[in-house]
């Protein structure tokens, strides 16, 4: 029985050392390859302000969105992405309003931003919000304007929902799409 008790004992005793020994071990010196690389990491934020007005009336699919960041990022102590560099954004659905209270549609994809080095970075960016869409409040008025007045009723589908439009200088938060491995040597400090 005291055998069983000094081996518990010892065991107990041996899984208590061990892990505090790993962490005193000293640390494993870094490559020099880790040493010249820098990550951007993904879901980084990069704050953009829209360089013009946007509108559902006047926007085509594929047309192009200018942008100007406007907080440089930085990667511990270099800074990856300046203050003012520019950013690209993409119309990727857009229609003006339509009868029925519907209302228009204006959608862009953020895309790239440029970094210290020249090179370009992924972005991404989801903003969700009501659609300004008047379609069921067209249809109520149509259902109660039926019912007590019939004659009145169609001409409540013939409202026209609100355009969208976006002002110049609208601020954005897109973020990195990915990790970006960057060589250190290309960036100043």
């Amino acid at each position: 029985m005291k055998i069983a008790r000094l081996i518990a004992t010892l065991i107990i005793g041996l899984i208590a050392v061990l892990p505090a020994r790993a962490t005193r071990q000293e640390p494993v010196a870094t490559s020099a390859r880790s040493e010249e690389t820098l990550t951007l990491e993904d879901a980084t934020p990069v704050k953009l302000k829209l360089l013009r007005d946007l509108s559902s009336t006047k926007e085509k699919v594929e047309d192009a969105v200018e942008f100007e960041v406007i907080e440089e990022v930085r990667v511990g102590e270099i800074v990856v992405i300046e203050r003012g560099a520019s950013a690209t954004g993409t119309v990727i659905d857009a229609k003006s309003a339509r009868r029925m209270g519907r209302a228009g549609k204006l959608d862009v994809r953020i895309d790239s931003v440029r970094l210290a080095n020249g090179k370009r970075a992924l972005l991404r960016a989801v903003r969700k919000g009501p659609d300004g869409s008047l379609a069921k409040e067209v249809a109520m008025n149509v259902a109660v304007t039926g019912a007590l007045f019939f004659p009145v009723a169609p001409l409540f589908l013939l409202q026209k929902g609100e355009n969208i439009s976006v002002p110049k200088g609208t601020l954005v938060t897109s973020f990195v799409n990915g990790d970006h491995s960057l060589m250190r040597a290309e960036f100043s400090r």
